[in-house]
């Protein structure tokens, strides 16, 4: 029972830490798609806000219709802090 309780402590103090940075994760659906259209894309401590701006992109049919440079956006997210 004691590494049970030790463990959550453990998992918890890491989801905060994690938290405190302000970093997020994508999905793995919108990782891959970012990843096809700009290969090079550094998707390593990427903020909140930056991940649901991506997120949004890709759940958007809109957005990422022929001529709307979906690889344009997604580098304009990347560079934005």
């Amino acid at each position: 029972m004691k590494h049970i309780v030790l463990a959550a402590l453990v998992a918890a103090a890491g989801v905060g830490a994690a938290s405190a940075q302000g970093y997020a994760d994508l999905s793995n659906s919108t990782r891959l798609q970012v990843l096809q259209l700009v290969p090079s894309a550094d998707l390593s401590g990427l903020s909140a806000s930056q991940v649901l701006k991506l997120e949004n992109l890709f759940d958007s049919s809109e957005e990422l219709k022929a001529g709307s440079n979906p690889a344009g956006k997604v580098q304009t997210i990347l560079r934005a802090q």
